[in-house]
């Protein structure tokens, strides 16, 4: 349960979109759990979230900018 609080940290507005802030909360809060061996990178896995989450956002603006899902009215559909 390191995550919800991480996206927490990252809403404090010390940088443009949380972007550092929450990947440093990431790694802290990763180096907080006893089981994880030495050589696991917190940092890695908040890169990783963090490409995550702007490719379903390049996803949904693509959607968005195509016209994708827009419907025209008809007219003559409407008699």
């Amino acid at each position: 349960m390191t995550i919800p609080p991480a996206m927490a940290a990252a809403t404090i507005p010390i940088t443009p979109g949380g972007v550092g802030v929450q990947e440093m909360a990431i790694q802290k809060l990763f180096l907080e759990w006893p089981d994880l061996p030495e050589s696991y990178s917190g940092l890695i896995m908040a890169t990783v979230f963090r490409a995550l989450l702007v490719c379903v956002a390049l996803i949904g603006a693509i959607y968005y900018f195509t016209g994708f899902g827009s419907h025209k009215a008809n007219p003559a559909a409407s008699q």
